[in-house]
């Protein structure tokens, strides 16, 4: 797969489920700051792992 395929495919996923990924991350950190920290960290190592693997 591209890598412009694959960034773009990420892209439509973190749209898709954001609000979903916001609350799993704020049930367990109880702090809307750091639920977002916590999303944004986490889709920045999927797409730092995806850049390696490529």
């Amino acid at each position: 797969m591209k890598k412009h395929d694959a960034h773009q495919m990420l892209v439509a996923c973190v749209t898709e489920h954001k609000a979903d990924f916001y609350r799993l991350a704020f049930s367990y950190v109880k702090n809307q700051e750091d639920a977002l920290d916590v999303v944004q960290e986490s889709i920045n190592n999927v797409e730092r792992q995806s850049v390696r693997h490529d």
